[in-house]
């Protein structure tokens, strides 16, 4: 991870911005091969940027362990394609460990 400012790291993405679901598996665990195709999908339909783990990404219900696998999956899906956003939020104590946990995915 490089140290530079994310402004200055960030262009404006010119296309559209997408928010995959998380998927989930008949069982109630999370659906990574589902949420990777629809990560994938995504990217080759054109979206600019790919918001991980955002509003319909369910971040309110998942546990900090499915947020970082989510997050990864939605990385390297990417492939550096597209530039991967991580929801981060409830508070500053939480925020910054799930942005913690998205910088390290």
């Amino acid at each position: 991870m490089t140290s530079a400012p994310l402004a200055a790291r960030l262009t404006a993405p010119s296309g559209p911005l997408f928010f995959p679901v998380t998927a989930y598996a008949p069982d109630g665990g999370l659906g990574l091969d589902v949420f990777r195709t629809h990560v994938r999908r995504g990217i080759e339909a054109g979206a600019a940027a790919v918001f991980a783990c955002c509003g319909t990404g369910e971040f309110h219900a998942l546990t900090p362990e499915e947020f970082a696998a989510t997050v990864r999956a939605a990385v390297e899906e990417s492939a550096g394609r597209v530039p991967v956003l991580a929801g981060a939020g409830y508070g500053t104590a939480l925020a910054v460990r799930y942005a913690r946990l998205a910088e390290e995915s």
